[in-house]
């Protein structure tokens, strides 16, 4: 490990889980596909009210919340419960960002990794997603890197864009 490496150490809650879900779920197109069945079957119980029976209202009224209510609370409670039941979400992970790569810590487990190796890195206002698949990342909230954020931030970045 490099002596110049920036350590941090992120432990992931809640929260962190749910935006990384809800980001994960609401960016496809089975997410955006769901997002206008809920707006169009809203709008089609707006012009309908009144003049279709009660059980179809009834059923609009439930495929309009469907993607805009139900399924956004299903993914909080998906994620209380793994932030609740996985141990390695349990633990604080230690990261050490290098220009070229990545060492994670967590417990008596220890991987590192190049930022090139990685499958995409995703930088939002919160967070970097560190994908190693299509559909795993892990998760650092840049609240708790802190003054660092910005460093590893730039680490990540640019050792990704070499």
């Amino acid at each position: 490990m490099d002596k110049d490496m920036v350590e941090v150490s992120v432990q992931v809650e809640v929260m962190d889980l749910f935006f990384f879900m809800f980001q994960h779920t609401y960016r496809s197109i089975s997410g955006i596909c769901g997002v206008l069945f809920s707006v169009a079957a809203f709008f089609v119980l707006l012009w309908t009210w009144g003049t279709v029976s009660t059980s179809y209202m009834v059923l609009l009224a439930v495929c309009s919340v469907l993607f805009t209510v139900i399924n956004p609370i299903m993914l909080f409670v998906k994620a209380a419960k793994q932030a609740a039941l996985n141990p390695s979400v349990k633990t604080p992970t230690v990261y050490f960002f290098g220009e070229k790569e990545f060492v994670m810590k967590q417990g008596k487990e220890e991987a590192s990794a190049q930022y090139s190796s990685l499958y995409r890195i995703r930088n939002t206002k919160r967070y970097i997603y560190l994908y190693g698949t299509a559909n795993r990342a892990n998760i650092i909230s840049k609240k708790q890197l802190g003054t660092q954020a910005q460093r590893v931030t730039e680490l990540v970045m640019n050792g990704f864009h070499q």
